[in-house]
């Protein structure tokens, strides 16, 4: 493999990164599944491949072994006898890939547990400031993060909402009508420490958007701690103005406009 500047060259063709090698070597719909199967469950038959892959016809899984056996990622064994029989087994090169899959299929697990459980957040929304939300709050920026000032009068008009997860509560946030038609501001978005990771704060933004939305809502403002101003990027969000402090905190105005 050859590098010539920003381009690798390999097997007569250029790339513009490993990755794409990669791919090229174990993409596609059925080349993954097959070295899955070898690697856990050993030699197979052709047959075997057959049953364990029914969506695939038989000309593309002999295709897909072709390629795979050409790229030295699994051998074929074949024994002169009546009716033929040929076996599959990975190759030495083959079982690098193992370690991969391992970490690919724990990842699909873990997104798989993270959708069910969003599919199956509940939460609630209220008019006034409920209990459950202060004390989130009280938890998150009065104790954690040390601010003063936390309730105001825009907890008297604001729309609470309170998640909860394994039944109980885990984040809360509000929004309310802007001063302009069809804008709202969103704000004390907060998630209980034990509840972080989960992608939970993602959940409570698509819910803000989803129910300003249904209220008629054109666009919604926030005012986001500069350290995760990343985070309402990912959401779509868009920042201006200058940075400023609030209280001992360095913030950010920001802005998502709804299509």
């Amino acid at each position: 493999m050859d590098i010539n500047g920003d381009t690798i060259k390999f097997r007569e063709k250029e790339y513009t990164c490993n990755f794409k090698i990669t791919i090229d070597l174990i993409g596609g719909k059925w080349k993954t599944l097959i070295l899955w199967y070898l690697g856990n469950q050993g030699t197979k038959r052709f047959s075997e491949l057959q049953k364990l892959l029914p969506q695939v016809s038989h000309k593309v899984l002999t295709q897909q072994l072709r390629e795979l056996e050409d790229d030295r990622l699994l051998e074929r064994q074949v024994y002169p006898q009546v009716p033929p029989k040929v076996e599959y087994t990975l190759s030495v090169q083959g079982r690098t890939l193992m370690p991969i899959f391992d970490t690919l299929c724990q990842w699909g697990d873990e997104y798989r547990k993270r959708s069910f459980m969003y599919k199956k957040t509940l939460y609630k929304k209220t008019d006034k400031l409920c209990e459950e939300a202060k004390l989130i709050r009280e938890e998150v920026f009065v104790k954690e993060q040390g601010f003063l000032d936390e309730f105001d009068e825009i907890d008297e008009i604001a729309k609470h909402l309170v998640f909860y997860a394994d039944g109980k509560p885990a984040a809360t946030c509000r929004y309310y009508r802007g001063k302009e038609e069809g804008e709202y501001t969103a704000g004390r978005i907060a998630v209980r420490e034990e509840y972080r990771g989960r992608n939970l704060g993602q959940h409570i933004m698509e819910t803000i958007e989803e129910n300003v939305r249904e209220d008629g809502g054109k666009s919604i403002t926030l005012s986001a701690q500069k350290r995760v101003q990343g985070f309402y990027e990912k959401s779509g969000f868009k920042a201006y103005g200058e940075p400023y402090l609030d209280e001992h905190c360095e913030h950010i105005h920001m802005i998502k406009i709804l299509d």
